[in-house]
Formats: structure tokens, sequence, C-alpha cells
């Protein structure tokens, strides 16, 4: 580091000697110096460096013949020099967003052509405790009360407690350090739950304090617990008159369902058979609207399950399906054999036939719907038509 001799008449002095600022504020901590340079861009070298035990220092800041130099990665962005001052001989550094850890001392070091100088500076910062936060608990026999007050700062404080005849009280006070290096102070002391009388806490440093109302808050107290198991409450039973009211449409509104299911083969087997599906395979369920009902519907799906092409679809699959097998392995939930004129169902129902992928869902379908057209009459077959059409449909798009 560079040191000034004696015989030089160049000087700097400090504008204070120290500075107190606000966490998270700015500070602006300045120097002067004489005499000036005639030429402040090539014989001006200016430097801020805070300084640490056994003679250490970090840069803090320099300009160097009118070029600024990278600041340590501890003060990059927060500072700055004010630069328009230097033809008047002050050299201002402002540094923001302050923390705890800003606090100590710093250098103003200045460098001409005249001479070199420097003063030391002190800033200190602090975190005035501003906001006291306080709680009332009872102990589990309830003849006690614990009066808490908390509060975070810097530096530390004590908590003086008193009672309403200014009577100094006995506390336990706790201090822990946040991640941002404040001081996190907690205060508390006991009283009976019979008590009538005004307890106050106060943090010295700054001189913040609460006041407790006993027994006046113990009323305000037990209300706010009381209004919150309330509102809790009352939230848990419109959430469940909510899942009931959609339960009970969707049961009005929706279709009863049955459970089928196939291996790989086209082969019904019990849903024992099946380990419950990941996500990935489960089938889609398909709620059929009202309007599936509709005459026009109707006719369209007569007209679709007679005409030509589903005939001939369904006998290219009776070449490769054997249909004695499927009505003497169908089988339901409980394993048991069905026959497949008992499965037919009543109108508005739908059939859930499931299985894995490729496993001849549709194949099956088409067989059940034809074996449900033997032996229709007419009057029951618009019924069976809209069934066989939801039953199909959503086999369909499952597979």
């Amino acid at each position: 580091m560079f040191q000034p001799s004696l015989g030089e008449l160049f000087t700097v002095e400090a504008e204070q000697n120290s500075y107190e600022s606000e966490f998270g504020g700015d500070v602006v901590m300045g120097c002067k110096f004489q005499p000036k340079p005639s030429n402040l861009q090539a014989e001006l070298k200016v430097t801020w460096n805070k300084l640490y035990s056994n003679n250490q220092f970090r840069q803090v800041y320099q300009l160097d013949n009118g070029v600024e130099r990278p600041a340590s990665e501890e003060y990059k962005g927060r500072t700055r020099l004010f630069t328009e001052e230097l033809n008047e001989g002050k050299v201002k550094l402002q540094v923001s967003r302050l923390r705890i850890n800003d606090s100590g001392n710093y250098q103003c070091l200045v460098q001409t052509g005249e001479g070199a100088d420097y003063k030391t500076i002190t800033l200190l910062v602090v975190a005035p405790y501003k906001a006291v936060t306080k709680s009332i608990k009872r102990n589990a026999k309830g003849d006690s009360l614990l009066l808490t007050c908390q509060s975070e700062g810097y530096p530390e404080t004590s908590v003086v407690w008193q009672d309403g005849q200014l009577h100094t009280l006995s506390s336990n006070t706790t201090t822990v350090t946040t991640a941002e290096q404040l001081f996190k102070v907690t205060s508390q002391i006991y009283v009976s739950s019979l008590d009538r009388n005004n307890y106050t806490c106060t943090f010295v440093r700054d001189g913040q304090s609460a006041t407790f109302h006993i027994p006046d808050e113990l009323s305000t107290a037990s209300a706010k617990h009381e209004a919150g198991i309330i509102v809790g409450t009352i939230g848990i039973l419109t959430m469940a008159i909510i899942i009931v009211a959609v339960l009970t449409y969707r049961r009005q509104k929706g279709f009863s369902t049955r459970n089928l299911l196939a291996d790989d083969q086209d082969r019904p087997v019990s849903a024992a058979a099946y380990p419950p599906k990941k996500k990935e395979n489960e089938e889609e369920r398909t709620i059929f609207s009202e309007y599936s009902k509709k005459e026009n519907l109707r006719e369209f799906l007569k007209a679709h399950y007679c005409n030509v092409s589903f005939s001939t679809e369904l006998k290219r699959l009776q070449e490769t399906f054997d249909v004695e097998e499927l009505r003497h392995r169908l089988q339901n939930n409980d394993g048991q054999p069905v026959n497949l004129q008992a499965l037919l169902p009543e109108a508005g129902d739908t059939l859930l036939f499931e299985g894995p992928p490729g496993s001849g869902k549709t194949s099956v379908a088409y067989f059940l719907i034809s074996s449900w057209t033997e032996g229709q009459t007419h009057q029951s077959q618009t019924s069976w038509i809209s069934v066989a059409f939801n039953f199909s449909y959503m086999l369909t798009a499952a597979v």
C-alpha cells in the first residue's frame, strides 16, 4: 500500500470520522483532498478499501485515471463514486443495500502527481427493533399464562418487563442469529391466569415495547381461536356438501357400469386375474349425454348397425373368434360365468369392458351386440340400439 512521505504537502481529510446507517439502506462516505491536480483524468487515482485485522484489506472501489476497476465480489453492483464532485476535491462513495457485515473501518486513499494520502472512516450498520410481536399461551393446567415478545434487529439488545405498577419482573430472554445476521430476540414471562394487570416488554436499545392487558386479551385470544375453529369447520362442511352434491348429480345424470375383462386371446377372464392397472393402461370412461336418446340418433344407429359394412366386419371377426367359447368363458367381477342374454342391459345402462390394449375388446363388443339383436322385439329395439351404441363406441374408443 502506498505510504505518503512527511515532506509532501498533499493531504486528505475525512468529512466525518464515522457513519451510522440502517440495514438495507444506503450510506455516502466522503473525504476531501488538496491541492487539486491540473489534469484529473491523467493524474488522479482514488481507492476505497475495507480494512481487516492483521493488516488485511479488501478493495471496495477504485478509479484509476478515469477508469473504474472491478470491485470485490462482496461489493459488486453496490458501490458508486460521485465523479462529478472530484473537480471540487471531494471523494464521495455510496454503498447501497447495506448488510450487517458492511460494518467496519474503511480507508479513503487518494493519489495524484502532487502526492498521496489517506484517512480511515468507521461505518456502523444497524437494524432498529421496530416491530414487536407478542403472543399469549395458556399452560396445560390453565392456571398460568406464558407471555412472549419477539423482535429482530442489530446489534443485540436486552429486554425489560414491567407490570402495571412499574415493578421490574424476571424474564427468560434468548437470542439467535438469522441468515441476514440480524438478532432475533425472544423474551418470556409466566403470570397467573387469575391476574388483573398489565405487562409491558421493552426492547432497550430502541425503546420499542408491547403491552399485554390481562385478562382483557384472554377473551380476545379465545375469540380468535374459536373463530378459527368455526371457519375451519365451515370450510370442511362446505367441501363435504359440494362433494355430496357432485356425486348425487353424477349418479342422476350418469349410467350404471358393469365391468368385464378379456385376456390377450379375446377370452373373458375374472377380474381377479389382473393386478391393479397403472395409469397408462387405464380405460377411458365416457359418460354419454342425454342427447344420445334423441329419436334422430336412434335412427342413425339403427342404420349403422344394420348396414353392409358392419355385417361384413362381423363375418370377418367370426372367422378368428370362437363365439361358443365366449359364451362359456365370459365372467363377471365375481368370476361367475355369465349368459350372453343375461348381460342385456336396461335402457340407459352402460357396460364397461376392460382389458389390456389389443386384447380384442372391440371384437367381443361386436359379438355381444350381434347376439343381443337376435330375437329382439320391435318394442325394445330402440332401447338396445342406444345401449349397443354406448357400449360399442366406448370400447372402440378405448382400444
